[in-house]
């Protein structure tokens, strides 16, 4: 196991730049580390791959590596894309080791997912927003799966807790006028909004929203909203942003200060960094637990490893293949999210069986109130 090649998977061009070009620098700093380890005995190198946010590009650069005896992919940042890759993972016997946060409904014995899902991040957000805030909300959502799920479990969060949505839109990734949504908002004026859009539409809604929003500052609430995007945008006088992600830099400055001397001081270290900075490391200590790197014997030994974290826990993976995760909510305030609230290591659910909504953050299921109404 001198050298082993595993394929970095990032789009650091199109909408969604921002997040990749974040995502393939934590899973650098993780090679860095491993490389630089003598406790590891081998050494990752990276086939790094620039699909450009085109999901036929995923399948092909997904391909080629899947067929040139690379087995690890690291990376995709949108479900969609994730979703796409996946058939071609299994039938050459890949491993895909996706850090995004991501809307659940999913597992896949050839994933293993550092990205929280529902139960980790939205639902905790939301149990804040509807005690801080009220219960009237309305939803935006890119159109793809990301948006679909994740706007269908707020809404059924907060239908079962007898608040209103006002409204539920979904908008194509280039969209990049809110006009007409903007207008409805200023009309029912909600208690806050929960925003799903993604890369360059988001930030055009935020800037739009803001310049025309003329009542008390609106809170617009996030699971997918990182530091190294704030950065992009205007102060928002009108608007209070909120995010719920798995770390923010005022979390841990030492491992921040550390990762900047290999990536840069300019390198915002975000959720999504962290989240791909986690994959390789639980990579690479599989791959130490198993005295080797084939599947198999890799997802034989995923219950039996712990990897440290800037999170100050160490970081198991369940049975379903999914991170055990803690999840902050953040308040922006300049370019960075200052957090409100902390919550510890959750269990993943990504069915979100037996969890009572908006009622339990602590990862101890009750038998839920009503049932979920599946999209597909």
């Amino acid at each position: 196991m001198d050298r082993i090649n595993i394929g970095l998977l990032f789009s650091t061009s199109g909408t969604y730049r921002h997040l990749g070009r974040n995502g393939l620098l934590g899973a650098l700093y993780a090679i860095e580390k491993v490389n630089g380890d003598p406790s590891y005995p081998f050494t990752l190198n990276a086939d790094i791959r620039n699909p450009a946010g085109v999901v036929s590009d995923y399948v092909h650069h997904a391909r080629s590596l899947l067929t040139s005896n690379i087995h690890h992919l690291v990376g995709t940042i949108t479900s969609s894309t994730r979703k796409e890759i996946i058939p071609d993972v299994r039938e050459y016997r890949g491993l895909l080791w996706y850090g995004i946060p991501y809307e659940g409904y999913e597992c896949d014995e050839n994933v293993v997912y550092h990205g929280a899902c529902p139960n980790q991040n939205l639902l905790p957000l939301l149990e804040y927003a509807v005690k801080q805030f009220g219960k009237r909300i309305a939803i935006l959502g890119s159109n793809y799966v990301w948006g679909w799920e994740s706007c269908r479990i707020a809404r059924e969060a907060i239908l079962s807790v007898g608040g209103e949505v006002l409204d539920d839109s979904f908008y194509h990734l280039d969209t990049l006028n809110f006009d007409l949504i903007i207008q409805k908002l200023k009309q029912s004026h909600p208690d806050f909004i929960i925003n799903n859009l993604i890369g360059d539409s988001s930030y055009a809604f935020l800037h739009q929203l803001d310049n025309q929003w003329s009542h008390s500052p609106l809170p617009v609430l996030s699971c997918n909203l990182t530091e190294c995007e704030l950065t992009c945008l205007n102060e928002l006088p009108h608007l209070r942003l909120y995010s719920s992600l798995i770390f923010f830099e005022s979390l841990n400055p030492a491992f921040v200060a550390q990762a900047r001397q290999f990536v840069g001081t300019d390198t915002r270290i975000t959720g999504n960094f962290v989240g791909s900075y986690l994959s390789v490391m639980s990579l690479a200590n599989a791959i130490v637990k198993a005295d080797s790197a084939e599947v198999d014997r890799v997802c034989a030994v995923l219950p039996e490893i712990s990897t440290d974290s800037p999170m100050s826990v160490e970081i198991r993976i369940a049975a379903n293949q999914h991170a055990i995760l803690p999840c902050s909510i953040g308040e922006r305030l300049g370019d960075s999210f200052v957090p409100v609230v902390n919550f510890p290591a959750t269990a993943p659910n990504p069915y979100l069986v037996g969890h009572e909504f908006l009622t339990s953050t602590s990862g101890q299921e009750t038998e839920p109130q009503r049932k979920l109404r599946l999209i597909r």
